[in-house]
C-alpha cells in the first residue's frame, strides 16, 4: 500500500512565557520556543530519545502484527472474507493521520490518535503482506531495518546540509503517486515494475535522510510525535517498495 507522504510542516508554536533578563536587568522579555537545533544539548537529547523510543514501538508493533498474520492462515482467510475491515482501517489511518498533524502537541489526544493510526496502518499492512511468502516478508523487513538504521546514523553524524534535497525528493514522490494511480488502471510489465520499485527505494532512502535532518531544524521539542510519525511513514513506504521488489523477483 502506498501512502501519500506528508512533508513535515513548519512549526507554528505558541509563544511561551519564558522570562529572560534584558539589558536593564528586568525580566519582561518573552521568548518563542526554539527549534530543536537551537535548544540546549539536554533538550536535544531528550527529543531524540522520545522520537526514537516512540518510533521503535510503532515499527515493532507493526512488525509483530505482520508476522502474526503470516503465521495464522486462518486469520488471513478471515481478512480476505471480510475486506470491509481493510477499507475501514485504511480510512481510519488517513483520517487519524490528518487530525494528528493538527493535534501533535495536544496530550493525550496525540497519543490516542497515534495509537489509532498505527493500529489501522498495521491492519492494512498485515493484509497486504499476507499475499507474499513469509521468507520474502522477513527479507524485506530485515533489509529495511538495516537501511533505516544506517541512514539514520549517517545523517546524525553528518554536518552536511541536506535541505537542498527537498524539492527533488518531493518531485520524485509526486511522480511515484502519479505512477501508482496509473498502475491501478493500466498494469505494468514486470520490468517496468522493477524500475519503479528501484526508484521508490531511492526516493524513500532520500526522504529518511532529509526528514531525519529536517525534524531537528523545523520542529520544536514538543513535536516529537509528529517527528516519529514522519519517520514511521518513511520506514513503511521503504519497506513496501523493497517488498514489492523482492516479491517481483520471487515471482
Amino acid at each position: 500500500m502506498n501512502h501519500s507522504y506528508q512533508q513535515v510542516p513548519p512549526a507554528y508554536s505558541e509563544t511561551t512565557a519564558i522570562p529572560v533578563s534584558g539589558d536593564d536587568g528586568t525580566e519582561n522579555i518573552f521568548k518563542v520556543d526554539d527549534f530543536v537545533s537551537e535548544s540546549s544539548l539536554s533538550v536535544r537529547m531528550a527529543f531524540v530519545r522520545k522520537v526514537y523510543s516512540i518510533l521503535t514501538i510503532e515499527i515493532f508493533a507493526t512488525i509483530a502484527w505482520i508476522l502474526l498474520l503470516q503465521n495464522k492462515p486462518s486469520m488471513q482467510i478471515w481478512f480476505f472474507q471480510n475486506q470491509w475491515l481493510i477499507i475501514v482501517s485504511f480510512l481510519s489511518a488517513i483520517i487519524s493521520l490528518i487530525i494528528l498533524l493538527f493535534k501533535s502537541k495536544s496530550f493525550p489526544s496525540n497519543f490516542i490518535l497515534l495509537s489509532v493510526f498505527v493500529s489501522s496502518e498495521s491492519i492494512v499492512l498485515g493484509y497486504v503482506t499476507s499475499t507474499y511468502s513469509q521468507i520474502v516478508v522477513l527479507q524485506a523487513l530485515l533489509i529495511t531495518l538495516g537501511i533505516f538504521i544506517a541512514l539514520t546514523v549517517f545523517t546524525m553524524q553528518s554536518n552536511y546540509d541536506f535541505s537542498d534535497l527537498g524539492p527533488m525528493l518531493i518531485f520524485g514522490l509526486w511522480g511515484l503517486i502519479l505512477v501508482g494511480i496509473v498502475q491501478i488502471f493500466v498494469p505494468f510489465s514486470s520490468s517496468l515494475e522493477f524500475v519503479i520499485c528501484i526508484f521508490g527505494v531511492l526516493i524513500f532512502c532520500g526522504l529518511i535522510v532529509y526528514d531525519t535532518f529536517l525534524i531537528m531544524k523545523k520542529l520544536t521539542p514538543e513535536e516529537y510525535i509528529l517527528a516519529s510519525v514522519t519517520l514511521y511513514l518513511d520506514f513503511i513506504n521503504l519497506f513496501m517498495y523493497i517488498l514489492r521488489l523482492l516479491g517481483n523477483n520471487d515471482n
